[in-house]
């Protein structure tokens, strides 16, 4: 399995634009970049400046605890059950990133992961716990797009805890994921687009379809209006 990742990132490095789009993200407002951490460490040394009070003050303890709240966000209910990623081009905005039906499944799954033995279960639970490592670098969180690597662990998890129920109650579950599922997927094909509209720049694509007679301003408010633009007066 890790072959396969480490094919995978190796594989994206050699496209001629991964190098530009590295240096986009690290401009991103991220925790490795930001000196708000050395300005809330001098404020309150101000006054006194003795080891003691550079150890209790040093700036690592303050990019900890941002770090530490980015990282439990991937793994608040809110996020996973009742209103997912905010982003609508990475979350249809319709529940959480996961059914609201598969919570019970993860929390059974999660009280049975030694079930499937130490070495595999652990391996599953490992997976989870180091999944949003890199995700919560950024302070654009949660994120689904980053956080992606969640969804195995998750998968695994919610099948096993379905695994663990008795018959009658494997037929009750499935048919409430069912419904949940036509609920989701009503939503998704009949709501979705129109909700996400502002979120994939359709306002600019409906203005560089009209023929302008005078020049126009373009408000970048929605990013980058010049994509559309482009798209339509450069074929």
């Amino acid at each position: 399995m890790i072959a396969i990742i480490g094919l995978g990132f190796w594989w994206l490095a050699q496209s001629p634009n991964y190098a530009v789009s590295q240096q986009y993200r690290l401009s991103n407002n991220n925790l490795l970049t930001s000196v708000n951490y050395i300005n809330e460490s001098v404020t309150a040394m101000t006054g006194d400046y003795s080891f003691v009070s550079k150890l209790i003050h040093h700036r690592f303890w303050y990019w900890l605890k941002d770090y530490l709240i980015n990282y439990s966000k991937h793994f608040e209910p809110k996020f996973l059950f009742v209103s997912g990623d905010p982003n609508l081009r990475h979350h249809s905005g319709f529940g959480g990133q996961l059914l609201l039906i598969q919570l019970p499944l993860l929390l059974l799954g999660l009280l049975n992961w030694k079930t499937m033995g130490k070495r595999f279960g652990g391996l599953m639970l490992g997976w989870l716990i180091i999944s949003p490592v890199a995700a919560a670098l950024v302070n654009e969180v949660p994120r689904a797009s980053r956080a992606i690597y969640l969804s195995l662990p998750l998968a695994w998890l919610i099948g096993l805890g379905w695994s663990k129920l008795r018959p009658p109650w494997q037929m009750v579950v499935s048919l409430l994921l069912f419904l949940n599922l036509l609920v989701y997927l009503h939503d998704y094909f009949s709501h979705y687009s129109n909700r996400s509209a502002a979120a994939w720049i359709k306002p600019y694509k409906d203005a560089a379809l009209i023929n302008y007679d005078r020049p126009v301003y373009l408000s970048p408010a929605l990013y980058k209006p010049e994509l559309y633009f482009s798209e339509c007066f450069y074929k």
